[in-house]
Formats: structure tokens, sequence, C-alpha cells
């Protein structure tokens, strides 16, 4: 009497596997459960990828930038709070920017679904961990498009902010957001997975054979 096995989907590529099996094509070990953490086969990212890249690094920066202009909210004077927006605006500037550059790392921790971020050093060894000048590295060619974009947001309110519609003006903020998570930031990723550095360059990586 014949067992039925069921087959099995790799949940990294989507591949059906035989019923025994250990290890996918693209290198998922059934066993603890793990993508394959060597070499894959390179790919350019699409822009969704990228999108998945720069959110991972942002949203835990943005949410302390909320939770800053929150507590200001709470703990200063409406009076005062709006008067000194502005100082707010700056801190809220830095505290974004330097979560997201501590968080560089993560771009090479974490394993997407679709994809992996990897650094290839001149030697040709593979590794999930660039150090720490490494990344920041990384990040400033992750910063500048993010920084163009906000100087060219401080520039159009300081010349032209009198005469923007006040409909425009309070919607800036979110236009600026949309602008930063959809094009500015997957442009970005892009440039920093392009760049080249001194001993090392980076790899986007797939879990699928193409």
């Amino acid at each position: 009497m014949l067992r039925y096995s069921r087959f099995v989907d790799c949940p990294a590529c989507h591949i059906t596997n035989p019923p025994d099996s250990v290890r996918c094509d693209c290198g998922y070990d059934f066993v603890r459960h793990e993508p394959y953490n060597g070499p894959g086969w390179e790919i350019s990212l699409s822009w969704s990828q990228k999108v998945a890249a720069y959110w991972a690094i942002s949203w835990p920066a943005l949410l302390a930038t909320l939770l800053l202009l929150f507590i200001g909210a709470v703990t200063v004077q409406a009076n005062a709070f709006r008067n000194e927006l502005s100082a707010a605006s700056s801190a809220g500037f830095l505290v974004y920017f330097s979560v997201q550059a501590l968080l560089t790392r993560r771009l090479f921790r974490k394993k997407f679904r679709t994809f992996r971020l990897a650094v290839l050093r001149e030697d040709e060894t593979s590794t999930s961990e660039p150090s720490w000048s490494e990344a920041y590295r990384v990040w400033l060619w992750i910063f500048g498009p993010q920084l163009a974009l906000s100087l060219a947001l401080g520039v159009l309110l300081r010349f032209y902010g009198d005469r923007l519609a006040p409909d425009l003006l309070r919607s800036l903020s979110s236009i600026s957001m949309w602008l930063r998570f959809l094009v500015v930031g997957p442009y970005a990723i892009q440039l920093a997975v392009d760049a080249r550095y001194r001993g090392f360059r980076l790899q986007a990586l797939s879990y699928r054979r193409t």
C-alpha cells in the first residue's frame, strides 16, 4: 500500500519540492526553516523591493520622530510649541536620520521575502554583516536624495510659502512623506546598491533561480 505524502512548497521561492526534501533548490532549509545564507543569484531590485528595503530602516525612524513631536506637544504649552515649531522640526529631522543611520545594518541582516542584500568584498567573499563604517558609507548614499528633497521643500516654503494656497500648505507634509517613501527613498536604495565603495560592493540576491 502506497503512503500518500504531500509535496512541499518552499516559503522563500514558492517552488514545489518532493515530500522528503531537506533543502530547496534555492537553498531554503526545510529542517531549520531558514533561507539560504550563502551567495544567491544576483538580481536588479524591482521598485517594490526597493520600497521594502527603504521601509525596513525608515518606519522605526518615522515612529521615533512622531513620538518626539508628540512628547513635545504634550509637555510644552501649545503657544510655546507653535513658536518653537521650527526647532521641533529640526529636532525631528535629526532624530529621523539618526535612527535611520543606526538601522542601516538592518538592510543586510533582514531576510526579505523575495531578496536580500549582501556585502561582497574585494576577495569575493560575501557577508551579511557590514562594519559600522561600511554601513555609514552606505547610509550616506541613502541620505543624499532625502536631504535634497528636504532642502527643496524648505526652499519652496521659504520663498513661495506666502503664495501657496492654505490647503496646499497643509498637504505638503503628507505629499513630502509619500514622495520620500515611494519615490526618493527607493531611488536612494538603488544609488546605495549601485555605488562603488572602497574595498566592497553591494549585491542584491534572489532566492529564486532566474
